[in-house]
């Protein structure tokens, strides 16, 4: 019994020839069965093994923290499982581990004031009081302005010293 023309580009999908006998056509889909069928295995395998490795990773993180207490393992295991990269972190803190120190940025000296702190006139203090004043005056006409863009209005109106 010969396949119909139309099966061709099946035939053809599947290596055969476009006269091959229906009993060609069920050993190639013999085969191919087989071969997911030990795909699967392959994959079930990797699975384990890769599970095997992530525990034996994560009990090695609660070891090197310190963590005894079971239940509190448990809950670290969870957090290590669902997300690693963002519990590591926690988990070296609450160990007092740490990976390293980071450096504090932008601490430059600052230069120093015009005048010493404290030694404002009532001149400034006056200035200050009338920017205060105009500032509130500001932000309550103005609708979903803050009091700094006030004041820095108002500061704009009276005057930079």
């Amino acid at each position: 019994m010969q396949l119909e023309e139309s099966d061709a580009a099946l035939l053809e999908s599947l290596g055969l020839d476009p006269g091959a006998t229906p009993e060609e056509v069920e050993e190639v889909i013999s085969d191919l069965i087989d071969a997911e069928d030990e795909n699967e295995a392959l994959i079930n395998r990797l699975q384990e093994e890769r599970g095997a490795l992530l525990n034996a990773q994560v009990e090695r993180d609660l070891d090197d923290a310190g963590i005894t207490n079971e239940a509190e393992r448990q809950t670290w295991r969870d957090a290590l499982l669902d997300d690693r990269a963002a519990t590591l972190p926690l988990l070296e803190s609450k160990s007092g581990q740490t990976s390293g120190a980071v450096p504090l940025t932008n601490r430059a000296p600052a230069s120093a004031p015009h005048r010493p702190v404290g030694t404002s006139t009532a001149e400034d203090e006056q200035r200050a009081s009338a920017i205060r004043n105009r500032a509130t005056e500001i932000q309550a006409a103005s609708k979903g302005i803050t009091f700094d863009q006030a004041w820095l209005r108002a500061e704009a109106e009276i005057g930079r010293k």
